[in-house]
């Protein structure tokens, strides 16, 4: 019971964490930007169809599948990453620069980590729902194209926090 309460407490959005903010979620609202989406999918579709050498019908089904794998996941995953990172090594890093939360360290790491979760989630649907093989190389091509794409997403996070957002 006690695991449940605090599972509840970490996904429901409460008093105690509604006015913490972090990289990480800012990150997450510029990925659910329609261009970031479309613009990801391109890229990975590419990706994708040279990787396995798909035909293009397949390697968007395989793309689109992984991707709506990973939003799903991500939008829960990348936040609460970003939360832990803010806890260990965060909280070391402010500490030892005398900085805030956004600082570039944090961005950096926001990145890499997004990156990470995206292709640990379509990594597992490639292999578990169309049997393609995931060698080390090819795991590592779909985290350098995971890592354009979730850059992509910084832009208009960028202008949010421009207008003041």
């Amino acid at each position: 019971m006690h695991r449940a309460f605090t599972l509840i407490l970490l996904i429901l959005p409460t008093a105690a964490i509604a006015n913490m903010v972090w990289p990480a979620l800012y990150l997450v609202s510029g990925l659910y930007v329609w261009w970031v989406i479309v613009a990801g999918i391109a890229i990975e579709f590419i990706a994708i169809q040279r990787l396995f050498s798909l035909r293009p019908g397949r390697a968007l089904l395989v793309d689109v599948s992984a991707n709506a794998a990973s939003a799903a996941l991500g939008f829960i995953l990348i936040p609460l990453a970003g939360l832990l990172y803010e806890i260990f090594p965060g909280l070391l890093v402010n500490w030892a620069f005398s900085w805030g939360t956004f600082n570039p360290v944090a961005w950096v790491a926001t990145v890499l980590l997004a990156a990470g979760i995206n292709v640990a989630v379509e990594g597992l649907v490639m292999k578990l729902a169309f049997k393609l093989p995931l060698a080390r190389q090819t795991k590592l091509v779909l985290y350098a194209t995971n890592l354009a794409t979730v850059a992509l997403a910084i832009y208009p996070m960028s202008q949010r926090l421009r207008n003041g957002a």
